[in-house]
This record gives C-alpha cells, structure tokens and sequence, in this order.
C-alpha cells in the first residue's frame, strides 16, 4: 500500500507541475505583453503593437515569407512616421538627414548589435566586431592593406583578372554562347581578392568554377540568412563539426573546405613565420595581421581565418553584382551607351587599351553610370547601431542606450526628395548635382559611413572602373531573355534578390569592337 501511496502522490505533483506550467505560461506572455507595450524603455515609440510584443512578426514576414520584412518595415513609415519600432528590442528610422548621426556622429562612438553579428558565424573577423574600440584597434591593423596607395600598386592582379574574364567573352563570342554575367564576374572579382588577400590562386577564372563551387557556396549561403538570424545555434553546431564530415553530407561544398583548409593553411605557415617581414614585404592579409605591432591575443588562427573567409565573401558578390547591374542598365539603354563609349575613347584610344584608376576616375559619365549603379545595389539588410553610454535623440524622441537604432540604405537611396525618379538609371544626376554644387554623393551609403564603412571601398571602386571601362570599350553585348525584373529588389537576404533568387543578367557577345 505504501509503494501505492506514494506513486499516486508522484502521479499527483506531475499533474499539478503540469497544470501549474499551462496556468503559468499564459500568464507569463499577458504579463511580458503588458510590459512591452506599457513599461519597456522603448513604450513611446510609436509602431505597431504586434511588432513591439513579439519577434514573430518579422519572424514570420523574414523567415517564413522569405526576406520580405523590409516591405514591412516601409509599410509601418507610411502609417507611423519616421521613426517606428519594429521589434520588440529596435528602433528604426527613415529619415537622409539623420544618416550621419546614426553610423558616423560627430561625438560619442556606436558599437554593433552584438545579436546581428551572428549572423557572419565570425565572431572575430572585422565586419562582426561588437566594441567600437576593438574594432578600430582591429581596422587600424588593415587600413593600409586596402589604402588607396596599395591598390594602385595592385593594378596588374586586377588586370590579370580582366585580361581572364575578357578571354571567356571572346570565346563566348566564338561559341555564340550565353554568358551568364553576375557569375563570371564574380569569378573575376573573387580571382583578384584570393590572389591580393590569400596570395592564391583557386581557379575561380576555369569554366568548370563558372557559378559553382566556392562562390556559388557563398551566395547560396544569404538564402537562409534570417533563419541564422533567429536561430544562431544552428551555425555555432555546423561550426563544430569537421568538415570531412560535412563534406561527405553537402557534396556541393566541397570547394568552401578547401577554401577554408586553404585559409588555414597560410595562416598557421604566417603565425609559425620567425623572420619579421618589412611593411613592403607584407603583401597577404595574414602578414598585415600578424605585424609586429599586433597585439599578440590578435595574432591567433581564428583571427586570421575569420577575416580570411569574410573577406572573400564580402569582396566578391557584391562588387560583381553592382557590374552586373550596371551593363544592364547600359545594354538597356542606348543613350547611356553611347555616351559612355564616347568618353571612354579619351583615355582609352583603341578597344585593348587597358587605362588605370586614376584615369577612369577622371571621366564624369563613368563616375556617374557607377554611382547609379551603387544606389541600385549594395546591402538589403538594416545595419544596427547601438549607443552604450548616452541616448540618441531623433526629433522629440529619446532613444535609450542599449537600443539597437537602424536604417535602410534601400530607402535612402530610393528616396525621391533626393534622387528624382528613382527607379529611373540616369548617370546625368550625378552631373547636374556637380554643377549646382549640390553634395549627392552624401547620400549614396552603399559603403556605409564613419569608422565602420567598408574597408575594401578603395578595391571595389579600382575594379569597377577598370573592369567596366574595358568591357564596354571593348565588347559589342546585348541582353538575352533578361529583364528589370531580374535585377529588381524584391527580397531581402543580406543582399537584394529578385522573386525567384540571386540577381542574373545573361548577355550575348555580338561583336569584337576593332576601333
């Protein structure tokens, strides 16, 4: 009877545990609810109730909708205003004018979200630096890795990478194939990063590379961006796996193993480096970070092969893609292209002519045809910043510190009290803003602004230049079964993608210009 007893009394304590935790549950969320709409620091700022009770919101329009919370978030602006709450925990803004203050304030310093960073699955790498101060002790050490002087002094690897990707339309040319645009220009964009960052070459020029392997590894990578974002377990468990086993699960990312076994590699032969290399003898990645003047809890293998692995995926999709759209909107519009081609032949006397940067940069139309196709492209996803210490203050509003604060390059650059007709490619604008001394060019941020703007912006503008200058020089192209809707922005994941994936421009090469 006794053993009878007591099960009985155990049976009964579950059932009060579990009618307890039902009771309690409920009660929880009503109170949590109560304390997000009513008591959270965040209270006053006006938005929609769901956003600011619960997560899911996004969840749902990010994760389960596929990268449309952005359409949201532009939805909310029409109803509250310049400034909503779109979560429980962030505040975002829609207003030009306020751009500076938020990424590059005269006093004080932003630090990053240390939530949005996970998302890069490397904590140590420059782009996923919390504190303001490690980050600028950690920029400092590749400043002039990517200084304008330094990448002059590169020119011939950009034109190496050129002379390969040009080849590949003569062939196309010859084969009268279809040239998928965006994936041989991110072979040449990722060939020049490997060979100035790694000091590698992985081939990335050979036709059996062409949209696979390791960049296509890294672009399919954005598609489950908001699923890390909300899940950042997931990439924490795959980094604890070896990758032969990873490998034997996803075949098709065999070529990112290597890439990161190629990392490795360097970095360890670097840090095993005794002879102490001169600044000019720098000339990886991996010396810049292990100089003497690195601070030895810096000079370590995740170190280098967080920064490694970013620095090929943020240098190679991006700077193709904004190519890509900028031969479409080219190739779509005849006026833009003989207007280009006409100022190209001042400094470029015949097609073959390679000019350098410093020429390119020179010619008005170029700048403008590059600059409109950066207000096209660049990053999809919000950029928070956080204030630590002291409030951010928009209009009548005081944002407390802790508050992750975001805005959208996509509204800034679409906006049409800046940029008249926006969805409208017209290089002029930059021009006409010249001549009027008006100062356009603060407000195209597809490199971002202050102490946290793109540290590649110097490479990425040198290969756009040169790139673009020689293939409109040179090649007769025309658009194949390609449309606006295949470069529109539709999703957001990380970058903008159209409905049905990553941007594509195809185009057929029709001619070999002589003269």
């Amino acid at each position: 009877m006794g053993v009878i007893s007591v099960v009985t009394f155990l049976a009964s304590v579950k059932e009060h545990i579990i009618i307890s935790i039902l009771l309690l549950f409920p009660i929880a969320l009503i109170l949590r609810t109560i304390y997000r709409l009513y008591i959270d620091p965040l209270h006053h700022i006006p938005g929609p109730k769901l956003a600011a009770i619960s997560h899911l919101y996004e969840f749902y329009h990010d994760v389960v909708r596929g990268g449309m919370f952005i359409w949201e978030i532009e939805k909310m602006h029409q109803e509250y205003g310049p400034i909503v709450r779109i979560n429980p925990r962030e505040v975002h803004i829609r207003d030009p004018y306020f751009y500076d203050e938020l990424y590059a304030p005269a006093h004080g310093w932003r630090d990053k979200d240390a939530k949005s960073v996970e998302i890069f699955s490397s904590p140590t790498a420059l782009v996923s630096t919390v504190d303001h101060h490690t980050h600028r002790m950690r920029r400092k050490l590749l400043t002039s890795f990517f200084s304008r002087r330094s990448i002059e002094r590169i020119e011939p690897v950009i034109h190496e990478s050129l002379s390969k990707f040009m080849d590949s339309l003569i062939t196309a040319y010859e084969e009268d194939s279809v040239v998928e645009l965006i994936d041989r220009l991110q072979a040449l964009t990722g060939h020049v990063i490997t060979q100035y960052a790694y000091g590698e070459d992985y081939g990335l020029h050979e036709p059996q590379n062409i949209g696979k392997g390791i960049v296509k590894v890294v672009q399919e990578g954005t598609e489950q961006i908001h699923l890390h974002r909300f899940f950042p377990i997931i990439q924490r468990f795959l980094r604890l796996i070896p990758s032969f086993f990873l490998t034997q699960l996803f075949p098709a990312r065999a070529a990112m193993y290597d890439l990161l076994h190629g990392v490795r590699k360097k970095s360890i032969e670097v840090l095993q480096q005794k002879d102490v290399c001169t600044p000019t003898e720098r000339t990886t990645m991996f010396h810049a970070l292990t100089a003497p003047e690195v601070p030895p809890e810096e000079r370590n293998l995740q170190r280098l092969e967080d920064e490694g692995l970013v620095l090929f995926a943020a240098g190679t999709e991006t700077t193709a893609t904004t190519l890509g759209v900028a031969i479409f909107h080219i190739l779509n519009d005849p006026a833009v292209l003989t207007k280009l081609r006409k100022e190209l032949e001042q400094v470029m006397p015949t097609p073959d002519h390679l000019a350098t940067w410093r020429e390119l940069e020179k010619l008005p139309y170029l700048n403008g045809v590059i600059h409109e196709a950066l207000r096209f492209s660049g990053l999809a996803m919000r950029q928070q910043r956080v204030s630590p210490t002291e409030v951010i203050k928009y209009k009548d509003y005081a944002i407390p510190p802790g508050t992750p604060v975001s805005m959208l390059q996509y509204f800034l650059h679409t906006d049409p009290a800046l940029f008249s007709d926006p969805e409208k490619f017209y290089p002029e604008r930059w021009m006409l803003a010249a001549e009027r001394n008006e100062s356009l060019s603060r407000f195209l941020v597809t490199f971002g602004k202050g102490t946290r703007s793109c540290i590649g912006m110097n490479l990425a503008y040198a290969e756009l230049h040169t790139a673009l200058a020689a293939i409109i020089r040179r090649f007769d192209l025309e658009l194949y079964q390609t449309t606006a809707e295949d470069i529109r922005f539709v999703r957001d994941k990380l970058l903008p993608r159209a409905k049905n994936g990553p941007w594509r421009v195809r185009v057929k090469v029709v001619g070999i210009r002589k003269d």
